[in-house]
């Protein structure tokens, strides 16, 4: 067995013999296999010996002198770790791959959704330092270690690469009030509109899935279908998903993230846009997906060094977009790459910058929130960059996988940085899952992204939520350098007034009182000294009597100014998402559970 060092400070208090016993029983290989060994500040041998472990070891575990256990770190503590046998697998084969998270909006509760080789796992985080069980949904026909899920309206939807898995849909609202484990089963699949498994659309495989919140449509990417292209889906009925369209003209696209294009290409603006990893040849591929019957390319770039396009994501403003590549590490021996694409000009995106990390490890998936940049990348565990105006600066990280950083596909899969409670979920391929807590420095007046704005960035994704008689206005906080927001509505058309202010992070604000058969429609903006970013609106028609319903559509001119870039992963909860005729998009009402 392999030995592994621990240090001693950190022995009392936190289930040590447990956590020791879950490293040294970790499933990796020898470290001459995955290259060189670490180096950092000396550690003693573990001679705990092997003891069985059955639950997480928890109680936060503070990052000190660099180290948190045996895990190297700096600005991240340990919340809690699930080792693959506490989260009703079988360790000898069923490794993690990726992960989302979901926010109940009955009750505030945090949910870790992670899968493994043979299905998908749910994890009760309301105690994050408890992090607890609650069961599984196997998968379907084969155990594969790719599996990819994603969550709209309080619904799941599960894909894997594997022949005749489909995509599983799971009402996410099950979950309340479960007590013990239980083994859990979909409450509808979706296979695509055709007949047999040859007709080009019968969906069999799908290596990821793509959800665009603001529309209500996801992509499944990779599949067996629409020449390995994007398959377009339509989630307005959420457990009975119907086939929207296809776009395969650059053939196997790896991931996309599509959202309400909203950056500086007015070209655009109010498109629902996809920017597409596409790994033959390596390309970042955008495609205008507004008509599903015609979807078209924008702009495409096949980037130089380039061997396996695998996954990136935009920036809150959508002036760049990042990009990691899977196989370049080991292919040419560099350091691990992050691409930077200036989106400027959509037709003709292009590299702007290349980010050089000090690890050798691959990256894999990464996901923006305000101005930092969270990375998950195999044997260099969860890295924390920020959007500067120079390009990227590492200022956190938590190293996963201690034995390597060598270019192998062990340690971190996927980092979900979008829970409510600033906590960050990451799962782990030996490890299972890992509650981490960064803490990061901010720096006032910042937005990242090299733009040199000096207001606060506007809002994104303005929800309205009716609840008795009065209207829940939240939205998504994409500043960092805000004083506040203002709230400002118009009734029936009539005069905009200001009718509430509130503070820093604030992203609540509830109007009551209002009436019925009436139409209201609410601009936010968020203000700092230097004056107020543009707003994000969005309007609601109140029935005259009775729960809401659809009333006479007012779409807002500009069309983009209905929506932000919505919060991929921030999960919208209970909501009647209807098109709005004139903009190819959709606005929110509300459907209160």
């Amino acid at each position: 067995m392999r030995q592994f060092l621990l240090r001693p400070s950190y022995l009392a208090g936190w289930a040590a013999v447990a956590s020791a016993t879950l490293l040294a029983t970790a499933v990796s290989p020898p470290l001459e296999a995955c290259g060189p060994a670490k180096h950092g500040p000396t550690r003693i041998e573990n001679t705990l010996g092997s003891l069985s472990l059955s639950r997480p070891a928890s109680s936060t575990l503070q990052c000190v002198d660099g180290w948190a256990l045996n895990y190297a770190c700096e600005n991240v503590d340990l919340v809690a770790v699930m080792p693959r046998e506490a989260l009703g697998t079988d360790p000898n084969f069923a490794t993690g791959n990726d992960l989302w998270g979901w926010v109940d909006p009955q009750n505030g509760t945090e949910w870790a959704i992670m899968g493994m080789a043979d299905g998908t796992v749910f994890v009760d985080l309301s105690d994050p330092s408890n992090p607890r069980y609650v069961g599984k949904m196997p998968t379907r026909e084969v155990v594969v270690p790719w599996r990819d899920m994603k969550v709209y309206r309080n619904h799941l939807y599960v894909v894997a690469d594997g022949a005749g898995h489909g995509m599983q849909v799971f009402d996410l609202t099950r979950l309340r009030g479960v007590s013990s484990p239980q083994v859990f089963q979909p409450d509808s699949m979706y296979f695509g509109p055709g007949l047999g498994l040859n007709s080009g659309i019968q969906l069999s495989n799908s290596h990821n899935i793509a959800i665009n919140e603001a529309t209500g449509f996801a992509y499944l990417l990779g599949t067996s279908t629409c020449n390995q292209g994007l398959h377009m889906v339509d989630l307005s009925d959420p457990r009975n998903p119907t086939f929207a369209g296809c776009f395969g003209e650059t053939g196997y696209t790896h991931d996309a993230q599509c959202v309400i294009y909203d950056g500086l290409d007015e070209r655009y603006l109010g498109r629902e846009l996809c920017f597409d990893s596409d790994p033959n040849p390596s390309a970042l591929t955008i495609v205008d997906v507004t008509d599903k019957d015609n979807p078209q390319i924008v702009g495409r770039h096949i980037y130089e060094g380039g061997v396996y396009s695998h996954q990136g994501w935009l920036s809150p403003n959508h002036r760049f977009f990042y990009l990691g590549d899977e196989l370049d590490e080991a292919t040419f021996g560099h350091e691990t790459r992050t691409a930077i694409f200036d989106l400027t000009d959509l037709e003709n995106p292009s590299v702007s910058r290349v980010y050089n990390a000090t690890t050798l490890s691959i990256g894999h998936n990464m996901y923006t929130v305000g101005k930092y940049l969270y990375q998950a990348n195999y044997t260099a565990g969860l890295r924390i960059l920020e959007r500067t105006s120079e390009g990227l600066d590492e200022v956190a990280y938590f190293d996963l996988f201690p034995e390597t950083d060598a270019p192998a596909f062990r340690g971190a899969w996927t980092a979900y940085p979008y829970l409510p409670s600033g906590n960050v979920i990451v799962s782990s391929i030996e490890g299972g899952l890992f509650v981490l807590r960064p803490h990061l420095p901010q720096t006032p007046g910042a937005s990242g992204g090299g733009d040199g704005r000096v207001k606060p960035m506007r809002p994104a994704a303005l929800y309205l939520n009716l609840q008795e008689s009065a209207l829940h206005l939240t939205w998504t906080d994409r500043a960092v350098n805000e004083d506040g927001f203002r709230i400002y509505r118009s009734i029936d058309q009539g005069s905009s007034e200001l009718v509430g202010e509130i503070g820093i992070d604030e992203t609540l604000y509830i109007d009551g009182g209002v009436e019925p058969g009436s139409v209201y429609e609410y601009r936010v903006t968020a203000f700092n000294r230097h004056g107020e970013s543009r707003p994000i609106r969005a309007s609601i028609a109140i029935p005259a009597s009775g729960g809401p319903g659809p009333g006479p559509q007012h779409p807002m001119e500009p069309c983009l100014n209905m929506w932000g870039n919505p919060p991929e992963g921030a999960e919208g909860g209970g909501h009647n998402h209807l098109r709005a005729p004139d903009c190819g998009i959709r606005k929110q009402l509300s459907q209160h559970d």
